[in-house]
């Protein structure tokens, strides 16, 4: 592990001791009630600038014996306002709290500030840390799924080093990044994967065009914007967090078993081996969080160390990571100057092991055993294995080979903020991110999977370094004219990032023994067999910003942003770009009294923001060595042949997203009901996307061109509720509710066009395409034969659309359409007492799913190599050879029980050196109700990289798993 994260420990410890000071001890008791008197059980109280605290019982009274007169007490209860008291010197005290303020109260972070909710006029969402999702929690991504309206968050299965795919409000690129925009405490870009769960304070999801305007050529995917967790005034203390996870297959392809397979006319190799049963275990986990904060009125810090062991459910799979973070805050010059800085380090080491078992572990004959001592398997290790067939046998796919990677991120950041005059502050921010990423893997020279027979043992390593410079200054002015609120932001963004990367592949090894670790004992070196390639690049982003808003007598709202951002990766002409937002909306219910109504506002938004390529000096000519290294000879000397790489664009631009959001929010029943509804309108132009270009007079065939046009459109709900709020009883509700229409209205410029229309390549030995791109239609169209039943001679009934009497290409109509129509969530939080339950549905439907192991591996005619999907959808009348068609394009809606927690927090002792306790039992993936036959039925938005061809469960799919997980929280 990074021996910083060793130094931070330690710095840890220090302040903490450095940081409480010894309390006299002397006893304090009292009562807890509320405005009518009725006792508050489990309120905290504690005394300011200790770790002393308490809990009220039942009745509302506590005793702490370990507090002197004079000393401030803290009280807390969920549902009512803080509240300070100081102890006497003799009697009893009586503590009345008031209810908490309402939801609208809430404070939500917006672009470079934060605003209360009840004045945003723009799509954000808030979420905060006890709303988010509960259990096996190791992507911060997993906070949100299901809680934010038109976020539509897939989860990569069972593989615990699986990316999360993230989506707001639909496709909105085709080149550029398809993910949202991450900002961590100010830190604009940053990794999602570099804050751990534990340390995060609150999520604030902008989602329309007017909110993330003010970020320019970052924001047409939306942004997350990511609060820590930071140290309190008033208190120290210390908090553990752990818990122990059990995980299991839950869904997977159902197959034949040995004597199904054998009636079917199966080969009986003289085994019975349960082939998914052999590669997959119960995955064990622990999760271990210690964090240290307090502080005095002048400082306040917060430490936290993060350790992660995550097994995956395939054998030697998994990950063990370290996390450490430090937030110190120093006021000074009367709380004039404010210095904030953040340290975050993470170490991660992952066995990534080889998606492909899965696809084997399917097709892989259950009469075959593991190992077998027969001479004709001694060249695979003594593993059962089929070359002619491609049967690779997925034990020894994990037994034999390995995958590797090691990760390092750091994020520094240092903000000073100076109170220049009364309304005017001015800030300044300095930031790094460093992340580092390096590979291995080794083919054995036994394993038939991945060459490493072929090339008697094939190793590679690789490297990869990103790192982002962020310099920012902004100045904020406030002030009051009578009844109007004015708050004008104004700032400069310099940000430089540097990229790099090196990759070595080399084979023909005497040994296995070495495994990737010594590359340099390839004999393939010798031979000049070896393969090696590198790149670095870099870019620039700079941007002048300014937003003012107004606020007239809490009624009427008025925003307006401007963004002028310039960005090195574009042609000469076209590297600056101005992006505006605006949005304003007026609060009905000030100007006309409704029964129970104490909010209703109607507001509206336009913004404009961007997106940058993927990759630098796509306006210039690139030339390199390309995929295989020739020479010619030059001056009696063999010099190596370099050739374009790419096409210039010297007049690559902007893509531009314009966006219309329409929203109302309505507060009821002293805002302890909040409903949202937004409905919007997205139209991005210049969508650079690679094309396909005639050759010559272009030197390569394909050019980055600002030539899509996309269009989205939805509506999202959201309506949460603090249902009933009593001393020993309360329930909270969230639900969310969203739609979605992407269209593409052009893929051309000029006379080039897209390449194909017809995307989503099948594998070998299928042949044709499942996705149509047409313009002025639905993205995720999925075409194919119309599937009417099986003849009497075992064929395919194939509806002949054009009445020709022949099947062919003319008969392909839309069987499917990839991406979902609407996905909800549904959520409630129960207390009673100190029992606690949290209730979790998701819901996604309207997609289908190309169920793409029933295309390959579902006909009779194919058992005399393979074993075969057995699923509802089978017809063993079907004798005919591999065909695709509407048979296999399955509705893949869905509702699951997300997560069911169970939580208690223990009434202790008030002398107890823990002054808070709680257990917790989580189940994750309980259960679907599907129609789908496949593995997961949750959407796929892309396939094999194309996002213009969504729908497709790939044939090396990890099945899903459902997890349990017990947990305990301590605070000292």
């Amino acid at each position: 592990m990074n021996k910083n994260i060793y130094f931070s420990i330690l710095f840890f410890v220090a302040v903490w001791f450095h940081a409480v000071p010894v309390v006299a001890q002397t006893a304090v008791s009292g009562r807890v009630t509320d405005a009518a008197n009725e006792p508050i059980g489990g309120a905290t109280i504690s005394v300011q600038g200790s770790t002393m605290r308490t809990l009220s019982d039942d009745a509302g009274n506590f005793v702490l014996r370990d507090a002197a007169p004079g000393a401030v007490l803290l009280v807390s209860a969920v549902g009512y306002a803080p509240y300070e008291a100081t102890v006497p010197s003799s009697g009893t005290l009586h503590i009345t709290l008031s209810q908490q303020e309402t939801l609208l109260d809430e404070i939500v972070v917006v672009g470079y500030g934060s605003m209360e909710k009840s004045k945003i006029t723009s799509a954000i969402t808030n979420v905060k840390a006890e709303e988010f999702n509960l259990g096996n929690i190791n992507n911060p991504a997993q906070l949100l799924q299901g809680k934010v309206a038109g976020l539509s968050i897939v989860a990569p299965q069972g593989n615990p080093n699986g990316e999360f795919n993230i989506r707001l409000r639909g496709l909105s690129t085709l080149g550029a990044n398809t993910q949202p925009l991450v900002i961590i405490d100010g830190v604009v870009g940053a990794d999602l994967n570099s804050v751990d769960p534990n340390d995060i304070a609150t999520m604030d999801v902008l989602k329309d065009g007017g909110a993330a305007a003010i970020y320019g050529t970052r924001g047409s995917s939306g942004v997350i914007i990511i609060t820590t967790k930071t140290g309190s005034r008033e208190h120290a203390s210390i908090t553990y967090n752990t818990y122990g996870a059990a995980e299991q297959m839950d869904r997977s392809l159902p197959i034949m078993s040995r004597s199904e397979y054998l009636a079917n006319g199966g080969t009986d190799y003289g085994g019975d081996t349960d082939w998914m049963d052999a590669i997959t275990r119960t995955a064990y986990s622990h999760v271990h969080n210690v964090s240290l904060s307090g502080g005095t009125p002048q400082f306040t810090y917060m430490g936290s160390l993060n350790y992660r062991n995550i097994n995956g459910i395939v054998n030697r799979t998994g990950n063990e990571q370290l996390n450490g973070r430090l937030n110190l805050t120093q006021r000074a010059w009367d709380d004039r100057l404010t210095l904030n800085l953040n340290l975050s380090l993470n170490s991660r080491d992952a066995q990534l092991g080889f998606d492909d078992v899965f696809r084997s572990a399917i097709i892989m004959p259950p009469t075959a055993p593991v190992t077998s001592t027969d001479p004709e398997y001694a060249a695979y290790g003594g593993y059962f294995q089929n070359r002619a067939h491609e049967l690779f046998n997925p034990v020894a796919i994990i037994d034999q080979n390995t995958r590797d990677q090691r990760s390092t991120r750091a994020l520094y950041n240092l903000q000073g903020d100076l109170k220049i005059v009364d309304g005017l502050t001015a800030s300044a921010r300095v930031a790094r991110t460093d992340e580092k990423i390096d590979g291995g893997s080794y083919i054995s020279r036994y394993s038939l999977y991945g060459s490493g027979l072929d090339r008697t043992g094939l190793a590679s390593q690789s490297a990869y370094q990103n790192q982002s410079d962020l310099f920012e200054l902004t100045g904020n002015y406030i002030r009051r004219f009578d009844r109007l609120d004015f708050n004008l932001l104004g700032g400069y963004s310099y940000q430089q990032f540097s990229s790099q990367h090196a990759f070595t592949e080399a084979g023909n090894f005497l040994t296995d023994e070495f495994s990737y670790h010594n590359i340099a004992a390839a004999r393939d070196f010798a031979d000049g067999l070896a393969k090696g390639e590198s790149f670095k690049e870099s870019s620039k982003l700079i941007a002048f910003f300014a937003r003012a808003n107004l606020n007239y007598a809490d009624t009427y709202f008025l925003s307006a942003t401007l963004r002028r951002e310039g960005s090195s990766r574009f042609g000469a002409g076209n590297q600056w770009g101005n992006f505006v937002g605006l949005s304003g909306g007026i609060d009905v219910s000030r100007l006309v009294s409704i029964p129970r109504v104490n909010q209703l506002k109607v507001r509206g938004s336009y913004g404009v923001t961007g997106a940058l390529p993927e990759q630098s000096y796509l306006s210039q000519q690139i030339y390199g060595p390309g995929s295989t290294l020739t020479y010619f000879l030059f001056n009696d000397r063999f010099t190596p042949v370099y050739s374009p790489q790419s096409n210039p664009n010297p007049n690559l631009k902007w893509e531009k997203k314009e966006e219309i959001n329409l929203g109302v929010d309505v507060g009821l029943f002293d805002s302890r009901l909040i409903a949202t509804l937004d409905v919007y309108n997205r139209r991005t132009t210049d969508a650079l996307i690679r094309l396909n270009v005639p050759v010559p007079p272009n030197l390569y065939p394909t050019t980055v061109l600002n030539a899509g046009e996309l269009r989205n459109r939805g509506l999202e709900v959201s309506v949460v509720g603090d249902i009933i709020r009593r001393p020993d009883f309360s329930w909270q509700s969230r639900i969310t509710y969203a739609t979605n229409s992407a269209r593409v209205i052009s893929l051309s410029l000029g006379d080039i066009r897209y390449g194909t229309r017809d995307v989503g390549g099948l594998p070998a030995p299928l042949t044709g395409n499942v996705v149509r791109v047409q313009e002025g239609r639905p993205i995720g169209q999925m075409i194919g034969w119309i599937y009417e039943g099986v003849a009497d001679d075992g064929s395919y009934i194939i509806r002949d659309l054009d009445n020709s009497g022949d099947i062919n290409e003319q008969d392909f109509g839309i069987i499917g359409r990839g991406l979902p129509k609407g996905e909800f969530g549904f959520g409630n939080n129960f207390r009673y007492k100190h029992l606690d339950l949290n209730i979790f549905f998701r819901g996604v439907y309207g997609h289908d799913l190309v169920n793409l192991h029933r295309t390959m591996f579902e006909q009779v005619s194919r058992i005399t190599t393979y074993n075969l999907i057995k699923t509802k959808h089978f017809d063993p009348a079907y004798t005919g050879p591999v065909a695709y068609n509407s048979h296999y394009v399955e509705n893949g809606s869905f509702i699951k029980l997300d997560h069911l927690s169970l939580g208690y927090t223990i009434q202790l002792p008030a002398r107890s050196l823990i002054s808070s306790a709680r257990i917790q039992l989580t189940g994750q993936n309980l259960f679907y109700i599907t129609g789908y036959s496949g593995v997961d039925p949750e959407p796929r938005y892309s396939y094999d990289n194309n996002v213009l061809a969504p729908g497709v469960e790939p044939l090396n799919s990890w099945v899903t798993t459902r997890t349990f997980t017990l947990g305990a929280n301590f605070t000292f």
